[in-house]
């Protein structure tokens, strides 16, 4: 059985290889992104505002529940961060600058909600079937933040945060119609996604300008989620393939600041890398690699003298 999520399959989507490394044998980074980091604390702290388990209290104290979780998350990140050598100031400022869009978000935005919560932090789990409707060897799993009610209809509430409210690229948004999708397996008559996008800024600086948030509904027909099921179907064999034959690369331009394989990969490719480096290298916990200058390199580091073989 092969279990696939909306990350894997992006990450299979954009290169094969990439996939191998990470999924496959186990190589994983810890340096997640600050802009990643915020986003995620925001998002939990959102999550839980918003759980059923707190439909029935009112707005202020389901607030002071998020913002408190918010605090313990930034202490429990800002201990992280310093332990692998972060900038603790630049976390400073964006914790800060998510403590205030929150704020914002639970003084002026929350207490107008045109929506119900349904259901919260659901679990998706569907097998994904083949052309003649039987199920595969493949099962598809995710997380939604909520199923909301709004003017007699089921949407997917998404949260997001953003530097600019661009919102272009929601129409062709794959993770949502995956989601769409399985929750329509599962029974749910969900009829799209309803954005819930906070701005990042702090908006209550006097050098910020409106607006701080936005929403929308985006829709999927059925056609395009009938063809999201096809498309499923074909990247678990497309997957299965590559499981027997051998993961092929991707490489572009991005490759030099959206993939933190890029050294081993290379190094592969010139034939400096070989099995057994792999798998030591699967050891070792939380790697960092991009390290672009001689000068920046540690002759101790394990993951180095693997890719030069030393």
């Amino acid at each position: 059985m092969i279990t696939v999520s909306n990350s894997r399959l992006a990450c299979f989507r954009r290169c094969p290889r990439k996939y191998e490394y990470r999924y496959v044998d186990k190589l994983t980074a810890n340096d997640k992104a600050p802009a990643l980091m915020l986003g995620s604390l925001v998002h939990e702290s959102l999550a839980e505002f918003y759980s059923l388990d707190n439909k029935d209290k009112d707005v202020n104290v389901r607030a002071s529940m998020a913002m408190a979780m918010y605090d313990n998350k930034v202490a429990e990140a800002a201990t992280e961060v310093l332990s692998v050598g972060g900038d603790s100031q630049q976390f400073d400022k964006d914790s800060f600058m998510g403590r205030q869009m929150l704020k914002y978000y639970f003084e002026e935005v929350a207490p107008n909600d045109d929506f119900t919560p349904v259901a919260s932090e659901l679990k998706v789990e569907v097998r994904v079937p083949n052309p003649n409707g039987k199920f595969s060897w493949c099962s598809f799993i995710g997380y939604v933040d909520a199923i909301v009610e709004r003017e007699g209809r089921l949407y997917i509430m998404e949260h997001k945060t953003a530097k600019t409210l661009d919102t272009k690229h929601l129409i062709t948004d794959t993770q949502v119609t995956q989601y769409i999708w399985a929750l329509r397996q599962m029974g749910y008559d969900v009829c799209g996604v309803y954005y819930n996008i906070l701005r990042k800024c702090d908006p209550y600086s006097a050098r910020t300008k409106a607006p701080y948030h936005y929403r929308e509904a985006v829709y999927r027909n059925d056609r395009e989620i009938e063809e999201c099921g096809r498309q499923l179907y074909n990247l678990y064999l497309a997957m299965k393939h590559a499981d027997r034959y051998g993961f092929y690369c991707n490489p572009t331009r991005d490759c030099s600041w959206d993939c933190e394989y890029r050294p081993i990969c290379i190094a592969e490719m010139e034939g400096r890398l070989e099995a057994d480096d792999l798998e030591e290298l699967a050891g070792v916990e939380g790697f960092h690699i991009k390290q672009e200058s001689e000068s920046d390199k540690d002759p101790n580091n394990k993951i180095e003298k693997v890719i030069n073989n030393g």
